[in-house]
C-alpha cells in the first residue's frame, strides 16, 4: 500500500473555505473511482508562513499503476477545478503526481529505492539526516538540525520536536527511521530529558506509520568508522568521504552528521539480520554492552 500526498499552500483568508471544499467536494469525487481510499487532511504547522496556511492531503492507493489511472480518469480534472475555485490563491501546491509524470516513478514506490530518516536526539540541538538508497547505492538527500535553544520551557521544546520531525517526514516521506539511543550516563536528569526528546521523535514517526530502529551510539560509530570510541569529527569525516558530501554542505553542528550517521548505519544493516545477543550473566552483559554502563563513553 502506498501513500499519495499533496501539499497545498493557501492564503489565510481562504483556508476555511479550502478545508470545506476539500471535505465536501474534492474527497467525495476522488473516492468515486474506488482507486483511492482512507483520505486524511491535516495542517502542517512547520510549513506555514505569515500569509498562508499549509495543508497535506493524503490517500492510500494500492500501487503506482492505480494512482496513474486515477489521475488520468479524474485527478487532473479535480486539480483544474480547484484552480478555478481558488484561482491563483492555491497555485503554490506541489504534488507527488507531478513527479510521477516527469520521472515516470514515485520516489517512495520505485523498485529497489528507499528513503531512510536518521535522528540524533537532543534537548538543545537535534540532528537529522535523510538518506536515499537505490539498489546498493546510498546518497545524502538532506541533513540539518532542529534548534531548540530559544525555547525556555521543556514542554515547548517537546512540542517543537514533534512539529519539526512531522514536517521532515511529510517533506521527504521516509520509508524507515533510524534513531540513536540515549547514552546511559551519570546525570539522571539529563537522561530523562534526552529520553523524552527521543520518545517524541519516535511518536512522530509512529503517527505516520513509519518503522523505527534504535541504534546505540557505539554501534553507529563502529559501523561508520570501525571504532566504537570515534569522535563526532571522525564520524563526520568518514561520512563526507563515503557519501561524497561537498564541503559547503557540511553544517557547523555535528548533530546533523550524527543524524545522517544513524541513517547510514541502518542502511548498512539492511539485509543483514542479526541473532539476538545471548547473555550468560551480568559480567557478560556488561562486556557486550559497555555503552550502557554509567561512566563509560
Amino acid at each position: 500500500m502506498l501513500i499519495y500526498n499533496t501539499t497545498y499552500h493557501v492564503d489565510f483568508d481562504d483556508a476555511r473555505n479550502f478545508v470545506i471544499w476539500i471535505h465536501q467536494a474534492y474527497i467525495p469525487k476522488a473516492l468515486e473511482s474506488g482507486l483511492l481510499s482512507k483520505p486524511r487532511l491535516c495542517k502542517i504547522l512547520s510549513h506555514h508562513d505569515e500569509d498562508s496556511e499549509c495543508f497535506s492531503l493524503q490517500f492510500e492507493v494500492e500501487d503506482s499503476a492505480r494512482l496513474h489511472r486515477w489521475y488520468v480518469q479524474c485527478g487532473e480534472a479535480l486539480h483544474e477545478e480547484m484552480q478555478k475555485v481558488f484561482k491563483d490563491k492555491a497555485a503554490g501546491f506541489t504534488t507527488l503526481m507531478e513527479i510521477i509524470e516527469e520521472s515516470g516513478s514515485m520516489p517512495r514506490t520505485s523498485k529497489g529505492e528507499k528513503i531512510i530518516l536518521g535522528i540524533d536526539p537532543g534537548t538543545n540541538i537535534m540532528g537529522y539526516g535523510v538518506l536515499k538508497v537505490t539498489g546498493h547505492k546510498a546518497q545524502m538527500e538532506a541533513m540539518g538540525v532542529i534548534d531548540l535553544r530559544k525555547y525556555g520551557s521543556p514542554y515547548l521544546k517537546l512540542g517543537r520536536i514533534f512539529e519539526r520531525v512531522t514536517g521532515i517526514i511529510e517533506s521527504y516521506l521516509p520509508d524507515e527511521m533510524a534513531i540513536e539511543a540515549p547514552f546511559f550516563g551519570k546525570n539522571v536528569q539529563s537522561m530523562l530529558k534526552l529520553g523524552r526528546a527521543q520518545g517524541v521523535a519516535i511518536a512522530a514517526a509512529i503517527h505516520r506509520d513509519i518503522p523505527i530502529t534504535e541504534y546505540a551510539p557505539l554501534k553507529i560509530k563502529m559501523a561508520i568508522t570501525g571504532n566504537g570510541q570515534a569522535s563526532k569529527e571522525q564520524v563526520a569525516g568518514m561520512l563526507t568521504r563515503i557519501l561524497h558530501i561537498r564541503e559547503e554542505e557540511i553544517l557547523p553542528y555535528m548533530d546533523a552528521t550524527d543524524g545522517l550517521a544513524a541513517a547510514y548505519c541502518h542502511y548498512l544493516q539492511m539485509g543483514r539480520p542479526e541473532v539476538a545477543a545471548a547473555y550468560h550473566n551480568w559480567k557478560d552483559f556488561i562486556r557486550k554492552n559497555p555503552e550502557k554502563v554509567s561512566g563509560n563513553k
